[in-house]
């Protein structure tokens, strides 16, 4: 079985959790291959936010969703009900297994749905 090493401690690959492997993926776009791999890893305590600001979604300067607004101007209204009803559709089927995964997209509905009603 495969390992990682994450602030001096080895843990199974399978015990790191999705908020640590995003942190790391997140980090892995701007980095060298010479750089220091275990020095860029999510620490414990690392609080990563994957419903209201996913890392996978702040490259650059600008987040996925200002773009989105900017761009699609009073229409961002059309995007907003359309994630809303992504989320509310596949909460049960994407992940059957994982309540933990559910209520994410679940509180990711709820997230658009807030986004809708600012946008009135």
């Amino acid at each position: 079985m495969s390992s990682y090493s994450l602030d001096q401690t080895t843990r199974r690959l399978t015990e790191v959790t999705p908020a640590e492997w995003d942190a790391l993926r997140s980090k892995m776009n701007t980095i060298d291959k010479e750089d220091d791999w275990e020095r860029l890893a999510p620490s414990p305590d690392e609080v990563v936010d994957l419903v209201n600001k996913p890392p996978h979604y702040n490259h650059g300067k600008i987040e996925a969703i200002d773009y989105l607004r900017d761009s699609l101007g009073e229409n961002v209204s059309y995007y907003y009900e359309g994630s809303v009803k992504k989320y509310l559709h596949r909460w049960r089927y994407k992940s059957a297994d994982d309540v933990e995964l559910q209520k994410q997209d679940l509180l990711k509905a709820e997230y658009y749905l807030k986004k809708l009603i600012e946008s009135l």
